[in-house]
């Protein structure tokens, strides 16, 4: 900080100009420090030593700021999961501007912020505010991880300048804290044969079906997600399920998994989705083989395995297509006589009667399906009886659908749900949950619909998103209107010119 003077003595003018450095130091241990002399165009500062002493637990609780660090915990393995938490205390009775701060950075971990809290605590007596950051840290090198010492540094307001050379009075106090490092001890992986490494602290496998009712028919595909859970690590690193052996009974179609990793309150949660579409080939009983996936615990130290058990389904036959009814035509038999000249008989003249009957039949039949195909369009402006019989019946699916999504229980909305699908997509041939979320690319009416499905056999209605649900169809709905409009508009004029 630079400052001048002017002075005037016997006449003469004089202009004197003050340089004033300011510098915070912060001791790092106990014992006799020197501060050397500091030189500056040829000018030389006496050196100063000062002794450091321990700091008391009163003088500590009044410190203005603090930063502490800690991990939990200190031992862990390759890609485990290890909770950093950096506390930033603030004096309350002193107003502290400009705080500023550096986040937590490793070059051998994955580091994912948690959380951020702000709290008050007493201590020794004196209130603080505290500023805590929750850090997931997965390290990705064995050895000695070391969460460096993290540094803050704030201002205390100017006060009252009380002189020229008063540093202090116009830009405030820089205050500054330093935390000490923290070593994490991290091992290597345990091996198992056939295992990938795969660190958590709890896992879970869970399978759901598009439809829940699991009926399976020849021909028709179901899918059906394999969903795996992992507390405590990454979606990246939860391997994938065992490859099924060829089987001659079904044919399968394994989709891209989905990989999200989500945020909870103290600590990351992993979940692999793997969508498999399943045809069987053959009806009668359906055995899916179990899936087991290994994964280390590291709470207990120990190789464990989350398996979804062998399940059975039964399949349908094929549905049985509609088609033409055919006439059979009896085969013409003659008789030759000796002349060479050939005879039918009385019961095959009565074949031939019938074969003719029925080609003219088959001939008028032909005739009528040309003119029906010929005739001309009715105009949009007329409509169909179908087409009102199904706008009516949507209308009224739709609103016994608002009624049941905000008042009844999971198994019932599921019901009234599919009843409006049928009703506002009468041409579709299978209607389930899973095919309506397909519909629209959106998140949270997907969670939406997979919950109400797992309410349906946990009987949790009251952690239904009910609004969520109730968003979604609505968007289904108009843009099932929409599409609707856009086929009537197409349709030819009720005389096309050509």
């Amino acid at each position: 900080q630079s400052s001048s003077s002017l002075r005037i003595v016997n006449g003469v003018q004089t202009q004197e100009i003050y340089t004033v450095w300011a510098i915070t130091m912060a001791p790092r241990r106990e014992g006799t420090l020197l501060i050397p002399a500091i030189t500056v165009d040829g000018a030389e500062s006496n050196s100063i030593s000062i002794q450091v002493s321990e700091q008391s637990a009163s003088a500590a609780a009044k410190q203005p700021i603090k930063v502490m660090v800690s991990a939990e915990p200190r031992s862990a393995v390759i890609d485990q999961q290890v909770i950093v938490t950096v506390e930033l205390s603030l004096l309350s009775s002193t107003q502290i501007s400009n705080i500023s701060g550096t986040p937590l950075e490793l070059e051998n971990a994955y580091v994912e912020q948690l959380a951020q809290d702000e709290l008050s605590k007493i201590d020794n007596g004196i209130e603080h505010q505290i500023v805590r950051w929750t850090y997931a840290v997965f390290p990705n090198q064995t050895g000695e991880l070391t969460i460096p010492r993290q540094t803050f540094s704030g201002v205390i307001p100017a006060r009252q300048r009380r002189g020229p050379f008063d540093v202090f009075g116009q830009r405030g106090q820089q205050v500054n804290a330093r935390s000490e490092s923290v070593t994490i001890n991290v091992a290597a992986a345990q091996e198992k044969p056939g295992a990938v490494w795969f660190p958590a602290e709890a896992v879970k496998i869970e399978a759901f079906w598009s439809d829940p009712s699991r009926q399976l028919r020849v021909g028709e595909p179901l899918t059906r997600t394999i969903e795996i859970t992992a507390l405590g690590q990454r979606a990246e690193l939860i391997p994938p399920t065992p490859a099924s052996d060829p089987t001659q009974s079904y044919k399968s179609y394994q989709d891209q998994p989905q990989l999200d990793t989500q945020i909870a309150a103290s600590s990351l949660v992993g979940v692999r989705n793997e969508s498999q579409a399943i045809v069987p080939t053959v009806a009668g009983s359906l055995s899916l083989p179990a899936l087991t996936v290994n994964w280390w615990n590291t709470n207990s130290q120990r190789w464990e395995e989350a398996r979804l058990e062998s399940t059975v389904v039964e399949v349908l036959p094929a549905a049985i297509s509609e088609t033409t009814p055919t006439v059979d035509l009896l085969d013409n038999t003659a008789v030759s006589t000796d002349s060479g000249t050939p005879i039918f008989s009385t019961q095959d003249q009565g074949s031939l009667v019938w074969q003719w009957a029925a080609l003219a039949l088959l001939g008028i039949t032909l005739i009528q399906a040309w003119f029906l195909y010929k005739r001309p369009t009715v105009s949009k402006a007329t409509s169909h009886p179908n087409e009102l019989n199904n706008s009516q019946s949507e209308r009224q699916a739709w609103g016994k659908l608002a009624k049941t999504i905000d008042s009844a229980n999971a198994k019932q909305i599921r019901t009234a749900i599919l009843n409006w699908s049928q009703a506002a997509y009468p041409s579709q041939r299978r209607h389930s949950i899973d095919i309506l979320a397909t519909k629209i690319k959106s998140i949270e009416f997907t969670n939406a619909l997979r919950q109400l499905d797992r309410s349906i056999y946990s009987g949790a209605d009251a952690a239904l998103d009910r609004n969520a649900i109730k968003q979604g169809l609505q968007y289904l709905r108009l843009q099932a209107n929409n599409t609707e409009s856009k086929r009537s508009d197409a349709l030819p004029q009720l005389y096309p010119t050509s």
